[in-house]
């Protein structure tokens, strides 16, 4: 028989430690309900509902109907002020339709809701028949008048027609007050993780979210970006400034909005490619005199991205799927391989992205999502390494970001958001294949690196042997 051994009191406490820490997780988890816009980074409809007189009207039915819905409607009542709440809305274009007994029906078409907006939409309702209907179509609130947070919102269609690298970071630095570590020329550094900063804050600051749920990894304090797929964001959203509690650190804000498919099937597809003869280059006879062979420049840059979605079963359960697979050459100033042929910094990313949205209920949504991530870098190496035994190598990296959330909306002035969510970068570097030697044989010694302070270079040592050597002294004599 085996009885188990008592717990010792560090035991005790450790247990005790865990279970707190537990504890604070799930507390921390279910306060997401305290502050429901900015968790979920949703955007919302409100407004006053009004009579000819001006007198206010309770109780009018006010209904938000929007392809982006996939419940297709959502459905409100002013309270006793004639004011009304339509939260945690999708972006895209909306209809909102005002209905009361005694009263025509009013109707606000054509209203475009970016992300992270509350767009304000009044009614006047007129006394007549339910069935006459007043139709009005303009232009969408371009203000937002119930928040004070700056947000500039990069819609699909913008982020399509600007000439911009396909990458997050990238098209963030298109707001105001926003610049990327890297010049990514024409998508020079297009497999290159480059990092967001505003208003001189440090990189790591910078807080990348998908859906309003924080994708950072630890890696560097969070300064480890993942490689999210371009296909999937609907829109992305930048903030700079008033950022909310739900943000730790001081540096901007991006929220990915992911597409979620649709009633009607559809798909996209992105081909791109740019070669070694689409560029020109600055070296002139003084810089070959100076030393420069060769500039930095771009070998070759490709992109196919390829998605698809739509209903799994209509009005209930929409899938999005996407496939991405980028990388490029980069030409490295001043490094060769033994033929004399240019170094090459090559990169290579792909992506595998799924994502389901499930309508359990008229007020319940489950979205999860999977961005499975590999990146390889063949030789990692700056000017003037020797390409073949200096130069480090990542095997294909184990990336990927996943996501699960649950919504409820329980009435026009409480949504409960509660999700799940992983980050993950495991990476290595390593020798280029056949430099790894044992340390401190002979043969290491021979090829250990070297640094030219004078030139900047590295690479092998020329001596056989190390550069320390050991004397022997006899003792002197006594005459």
């Amino acid at each position: 028989m085996i009885f188990p051994r008592p717990s010792s009191p560090s035991t005790l406490e450790g247990l005790m430690l865990r279970r707190t820490l537990a504890q604070a997780a799930v507390a921390a988890a279910f306060a997401l309900v305290l502050f429901p816009r900015a968790a979920s980074a949703q955007s919302a409809i409100t407004g006053l509902v009004k009579d000819s007189s001006g007198g206010v009207l309770p109780g009018v039915v006010v209904e938000a109907t929007s392809p982006a819905l996939i419940e297709k409607v959502r459905t409100v009542a002013t309270d006793a002020q004639g004011r009304y709440a339509i939260v945690d809305l999708r972006p895209g274009l909306y209809k909102v339709t005002f209905t009361i007994p005694g009263f025509s029906t009013f109707v606000q078409d054509g209203i475009e809701l970016p992300s992270n907006f509350t767009a304000t939409v009044n009614a006047e309702l007129r006394v007549g028949a339910v069935e006459e209907s007043v139709t009005v179509s303009g232009e969408s609130p371009v203000v937002d008048v119930q928040n004070a947070q700056r947000t500039t919102v990069l819609t699909r269609q913008l982020l399509d027609a600007v000439p911009v690298p396909r990458m997050y970071q990238a098209e963030g630095a298109l707001a105001v007050g926003t610049k990327v570590s890297d010049q990514n020329v024409g998508g020079a550094r297009a497999a290159v993780n480059p990092r967001l900063t505003a208003h001189m804050s440090v990189t790591k600051d910078t807080t990348i979210d998908v859906d309003g749920m924080k994708m950072n990894t630890l890696v560097g304090g969070g300064d480890s970006h993942p490689d999210h797929n371009d296909a999937m964001s609907q829109e992305i959203t930048v903030q700079t400034a008033a950022l909310g509690a739900e943000v730790s650190a001081g540096g901007p804000h991006l929220n990915l909005v992911p597409r979620e498919g649709g009633n009607a099937l559809s798909g996209a597809t992105y081909v791109g490619y740019t070669g070694h003869s689409f560029q020109s280059d600055n070296l002139s006879q003084d810089l070959i005199n100076r030393g420069l062979r060769t500039p930095d420049s771009v070998d070759k840059i490709f992109d196919v991205n390829a998605s698809l979605g739509g209903p799994i079963k209509r009005d209930k359960l929409w899938f999005f799927g996407s496939h991405r697979s980028v990388g490029n050459d980069n030409i490295v100033a001043n490094s060769f391989y033994p033929d004399g042929s240019p170094g090459i910094y090559d990169q290579r990313v792909r992506n595998y992205t799924l994502r389901l949205t499930w309508q359990v209920s008229p007020r319940n949504k489950i979205t999860a999502y999977d961005d499975y991530q590999t990146k390889y870098v063949g030789h990692l190496f700056t000017s003037g390494a020797d390409v073949v035994l200096a130069a480090a190598r990542r095997p294909p990296v184990l990336k990927y970001t996943d996501a699960i959330k649950w919504t409820s909306t329980v009435s026009n002035k409480l949504v409960v958001d509660v999700g799940w969510g992983t980050s993950v970068n495991a990476y290595r570097e390593g020798y280029q294949p056949g430099v790894l030697r044992t340390p401190f044989t002979p043969e290491w010694y021979t090829n250990a690196s070297r640094v030219d302070i004078v030139r900047r270079s590295s690479g092998p040592t020329t001596s056989a042997t190390c550069s320390c050597r050991r004397s022997r002294t006899s003792p002197a004599r006594m005459r």
